[in-house]
């Protein structure tokens, strides 16, 4: 899930799928990988014989040179390159307007935090899609499908309409315009 919020400027997305293990924690693997092994090397050594190892150690070589030519050809990432994605992302996420990205399978990737107080979202689960929350409104059914058909086929579209309710659970009565 996203990182703690570093104040009201900037909060923390309900959903964000992007998130990787950072560097130290790919290293602190490593090292505990590397360290087993040679426990396990060191344990079994009269059983395993030296061919073995030098077999295995001649191994463990060739894909250390592997490595070090993918990293040289930019294949392999060790930081990330840029900080742009950081900054684009905090602005993502301190929108007052609500924003919710979804893959090809309708499976939600990311909502920002306006997406769900305009939702009545508590959690991640409780998140819906566009289509999901509005669909079976009337209001709403024709310009949503409109929408939806024009992005499935890479066009770009806007459009509002009116509901005579919130679409969020528990909000003050009155009409509002989405």
């Amino acid at each position: 899930m996203a990182k703690e919020a570093r104040g009201d400027f900037y909060p923390v997305p309900i959903v964000d799928q992007n998130t990787r293990p950072g560097a130290v924690t790919r290293l602190i693997i490593f090292i505990v990988v590397l360290t087993g092994a040679a426990i396990v090397f060191g344990l079994f050594r009269e059983r395993l014989g030296d061919p073995f190892l030098l077999g295995m150690l001649g191994v463990l070589a060739m894909i250390g040179v592997g490595f070090l030519f993918a990293t040289a050809i930019g294949f392999v990432q060790v930081t990330p390159r840029s900080t742009g994605d950081e900054l684009s992302k905090s602005f993502v996420d301190s929108m007052s307007q609500g924003l919710l990205v979804t893959d090809t399978k309708g499976r939600v990737v990311y909502a920002n935090r306006a997406y769900a107080d305009m939702t009545g979202a508590s959690s991640a689960a409780d998140l819906k899609t566009v289509e999901g929350l509005l669909s079976d409104v009337p209001e709403a059914s024709v310009t949503i499908y409109r929408l939806a058909s024009g992005l499935r086929d890479g066009q770009p579209g806007d459009g509002e309409f009116r509901l005579a309710q919130s679409i969020r659970p528990g909000a003050e009565p009155g009409a509002r315009w989405y």
